[in-house]
């Protein structure tokens, strides 16, 4: 089994060692800068965590059978590990609530707290089971989980060190 929460951490430790002020608010026009990039992760992560608990309170979710589309893209985003570009993102993760100073801590501790949520998942119901909806592409199992969450990280990541290299 591989750790994807720890290789999600890995990922933005490499892209945020060092991070100025400067450089987590500087963007493009029109472009989320790093630290909403964060937030934006953060939110992503603090919102499986979310929903991980309560499944964990409540028992075991009936898993909604996947649409042709949604058991493509998995297979794009979770089976070969390839984020597709300009995608809008799902309103519940849209940035502006986290001081940029504040971003890429909170992100972390997000990470943590749905790292926890998978695991004592996997303990209760096991790693094949598909729990938990994504919003977009349908319900994923622990493994599902950790490794989208792997791949959506890193394609933000190099975003981040996108942005840094044209400072």
């Amino acid at each position: 089994m591989t750790d994807y929460v720890q290789l999600t951490r890995n990922e933005i430790d490499r892209a945020t060692s060092g991070i100025t002020l400067a450089e987590l608010t500087r963007h493009p026009e029109g472009k989320w800068c790093a630290a909403e990039v964060l937030e934006h992760l953060g939110l992503a992560f603090s919102g499986t965590a979310r929903s991980l608990e309560q499944t964990l309170q409540g028992g075991l979710p009936a898993a909604t059978p996947k649409s042709l589309t949604q058991k493509i893209f998995t297979v794009v985003v979770v089976g070969l590990g390839h984020m597709p570009h300009g995608r809008p993102a799902p309103a519940m993760v849209i940035p502006g609530k986290i001081a940029p100073e504040e971003a890429l801590s909170w992100t972390c501790r997000s990470l943590e707290e749905m790292g926890e949520a998978l695991t004592r998942c996997a303990e209760k119901f096991g790693l094949s089971v598909k729990l938990n909806d994504h919003p977009i592409l349908g319900a994923f199992n622990i493994e599902q989980w950790r490794k989208f969450h792997y791949v959506h990280t890193r394609h933000h990541m190099r975003q981040i060190r996108n942005l840094r290299s044209q400072a």
